[in-house]
C-alpha cells in the first residue's frame, strides 16, 4: 500500500514549489479521512446495532462486516494514499522506512479526524453507547496483551504483502488485511474489543464519553496498537534484509519504477505483451 501511494508523496522536485508539495498531500489525506471514516462508522453500527436490537443472530456479523469495509476501502484508496486508515499502520510503515514522519503526522490527523467524526455520526444513528474496554471476565493485562498481538499480526501482513519487491504490485493486499482484521475481531473481541486501530479505539471512546462515559481504557488502545506495530516493523527489517539493498527501500515512487524497469529488462515484457500500460 505505502509504495502505490508515492505518486503523492514525491520528494522536493526541482521548480516545484511549496503550496504545490502542500498541494500533493491533499488528496492521500482526503482519502484517509474517507476509509477511516467508514472503517469506524461500520465498527460501530455493527457493534451498536447488535446492542440496540438485542438479535443474538447480529453477534456473528461485526467482525464479517468490519473486514469487508476495510477491504473494500483499502482497494478504493491503496493507489492515492497507501489506505493506512490506522495510525499505528502508519506508525509501522515509518519505521519500516517508507514514509517520513512529518507526513505520518499528518496521516495521523486524518486519521482521527475521520474516526472521531464517525464514531459520534454512529452514535447520534443508533443512539447506542459502545463502551471500549476489556471483557467482564478479562483483566486490563490480557486485553494489552492481545490487542499488542493482533495488531503485530496486522502490520507484519500490511508490511509484507504490501510493501515489499517481491510482493509488488499483488492485488490480493486488501483482502489478507481485511481478513487478518476479521479473524482478530473473531478471535479477541470478548477479551480486548479487538481494536488494534488508535483511530477506532479514540473515535469510539469519544463518542462514549459524548454519551457519559468515561475514556478510561483510551491509553490502552494507543499503546499496545503502537507497541504491537514496533515490534512488526522490527521482525520486518530482521527477516526481509533484501528490501533494504539497492535503493529499495527508498520511500518514493521513483525507486518503483527503477525497479520495475529492472525487472522488466531481466525478464522480458510482462505476460507476453510489448511492456506498454493497459
Amino acid at each position: 500500500m505505502a509504495d502505490i501511494a508515492e505518486p503523492f508523496l514525491e520528494p522536493e522536485a526541482p521548480g516545484t514549489s511549496r503550496l504545490m508539495h502542500a498541494w500533493h498531500m491533499v488528496p492521500p489525506m482526503v482519502i484517509e479521512f474517507i476509509g477511516t471514516f467508514f472503517l469506524v462508522f461500520t465498527v460501530y453500527l455493527a457493534v451498536g446495532a447488535s446492542k440496540v436490537s438485542g438479535a443474538s443472530g447480529l453477534g456473528v456479523q461485526p467482525p464479517l462486516a468490519i473486514g469487508f469495509i476495510l477491504m473494500v476501502m483499502i482497494y478504493m484508496g491503496g493507489h492515492i494514499s497507501g489506505a493506512h486508515y490506522n495510525p499505528a499502520v502508519t506508525f509501522g510503515v515509518v519505521l519500516r522506512g517508507h514514509m517520513e514522519i512529518t507526513k505520518a503526522l499528518l496521516y495521523w490527523v486524518a486519521q482521527l479526524c475521520g474516526g472521531i467524526s464517525a464514531a459520534l455520526m454512529a452514535w447520534a444513528v443508533t443512539d447506542a453507547d459502545v463502551d471500549l474496554a476489556p471483557g467482564t471476565n478479562y483483566h486490563t493485562g490480557s486485553a494489552f496483551l492481545v490487542e499488542v498481538a493482533y495488531t503485530f499480526a496486522l502490520v507484519s501482513v500490511v508490511l509484507n504483502v504490501a510493501t515489499t519487491k517481491a510482493q509488488h504490485n499483488n492485488m490480493f493486499f486488501g483482502i489478507a488485511i481485511g481478513f487478518t482484521v476479521s479473524s482478530g475481531a473473531y478471535s479477541v473481541g470478548g477479551v480486548s474489543g479487538a481494536c488494534f486501530n488508535p483511530a477506532v479505539g479514540t473515535g469510539v471512546l469519544i463518542a462514549h464519553t459524548a454519551a457519559g462515559g468515561s475514556p478510561t481504557y483510551l491509553w490502552l488502545y494507543w499503546i499496545a496498537p503502537l507497541l504491537g506495530a514496533a515490534l512488526a516493523a522490527l521482525v520486518f527489517r530482521i527477516t526481509n534484509l533484501k528490501e533494504f539493498e539497492h535503493g529499495v527501500d527508498n520511500p518514493q515512487r521513483a525507486g518503483f519504477r527503477r525497479l520495475d524497469e529492472e525487472m522488466g529488462s531481466s525478464s522480458g515484457p510482462p505476460n507476453g505483451a510489448d511492456g506498454g500500460e493497459k
